[in-house]
């Protein structure tokens, strides 16, 4: 429960893909960031990375179940390529159909015209015990004025953006909080007595950019000892 998300991405598949493809939209751009976000934060830092794929609504919903499932896979093997450690900690799952990415996006067409976009909003939203019913009636929307034929419309500009998708989330382990009281000590010997700015040095001076900085408790049966200097 106390996990933190620290990256989310898309990576796009073409049309009945199911391998990952370096050239198409922004993919390329896409891994760089994702892998540079693992680097930042070190794969030893990050608790669990969750790999989620998605197929537009369009043919067969037992093809496009199976076809998310092979994406998502697909993913996982290339986070493993990359970054072999993480193995263990990554879940794909196959999402199906993408209605809900199809409304979202919908809602924010404002190129189609209000009551074609409310017949949209009614078919994606809506449940029927045919799981292709829904495709049949995407397909009898009357022609749009700004568009024309609706479907059309929406294989063209949205379906790729549906069909494509995976999105990846991954989360760090919550890092532990320094604690002040074993600084305050500290601080008077380094003659510093502003403990945020000693909180400060110690990261800044002695952590590398990338490192987690944890404060190193003394036991409680240790003996207290004494370090004295002296120079000529």
């Amino acid at each position: 429960k106390n996990r933190v998300p620290a990256f989310e991405a898309s990576i796009s598949y073409e049309i009945n893909g199911r391998t990952f493809a370096p050239e198409y939209m922004d993919n390329r751009a896409v891994l760089a960031a994702l892998n540079a976000a693992i680097e930042n934060i070190g794969p030893f830092n990050i608790d669990s990375i969750h790999v989620r794929s998605f197929a537009s609504p369009e043919g067969p919903r037992e093809y496009n179940e199976r076809l998310a499932e092979q994406r998502a896979e697909d993913t996982r093997q290339l986070i493993v390529n990359i970054h072999p450690a993480l193995a263990s900690r990554i879940k794909c799952e196959g999402c199906g159909e993408n209605w809900e990415g199809l409304a979202r996006l919908v809602e924010n067409d404002s190129t189609i015209t209000l009551e074609t976009r409310q017949r949209i909003l009614e078919i994606a939203h809506s449940k029927y015990s045919d799981p292709n019913a829904r495709k049949a009636l995407l397909r009898r929307i009357p022609d749009d004025p700004a568009v024309g034929n609706v479907y059309s419309y929406l294989t063209e500009s949205h379906f790729p953006l549906l069909r494509s998708s995976i999105t990846i989330s991954f989360y760090t382990k919550p890092l532990p909080r320094l604690e002040m009281k074993s600084l305050v000590p500290a601080a008077k010997v380094c003659g510093i007595a502003d403990e945020e700015m000693l909180t400060k040095t110690i990261i800044n001076k002695t952590a590398p950019e990338t490192a987690a900085v944890t404060a190193i408790k003394p036991s409680p049966n240790a003996r207290e000892t004494i370090f004295a200097l002296k120079t000529n």
